[in-house]
């Protein structure tokens, strides 16, 4: 079933964000609203965002993949509420995204931006490595 969920875009990119999102055949909703505004000393009518640097994207939970909205030229995040796992210095977290698929990690700090610090053991070194923080999951021991 199709929910509707909010997307954060990058700032005054909004237009990239619906073009892209919408050649990867997603539905998307801008909530607009008509400003009067003086230009060149004329007053004009002037079609402007309700939610400036947001919009609406229509999706299965179960079956559409949000990683590929995250990526799209113009998107930000998705907005969340509630439910982030809060992480302590030293737990054992594991990365979910493609590329490092279930390693586990050790969370370090987090960063401005969704942006985490984690300890990455990689050849017998442990490296601080950023990632974003939708790509962490608790490790269950």
């Amino acid at each position: 079933m199709k929910n509707w969920y909010l997307l954060q875009t990058k700032p005054n990119q909004e237009n990239k964000a619906i073009l892209n999102l919408e050649n990867q055949s997603f539905c998307i909703y801008q909530a607009k609203h008509i400003v009067r505004k003086r230009i060149k000393n004329k007053w004009k009518n002037i079609e402007v965002s309700l939610f400036p640097n947001y919009l609406f994207i229509q999706l299965d939970a179960k079956k559409d993949n949000w990683n590929v909205v995250n990526s799209t030229l113009g998107v930000s995040r998705f907005v969340r509420f509630g439910t982030a796992e809060q992480f302590k210095k030293g737990d054992k977290v594991i990365i979910s995204n493609d590329i490092f698929k279930d390693i586990e990690v050790i969370f370090q700090e987090k960063k401005n931006d969704n942006r985490i610090l984690v300890l990455f053991n990689l050849l017998g070194k442990n490296n601080l490595v950023k990632v974003n923080e939708d790509d962490l999951k608790v490790c269950k021991d």
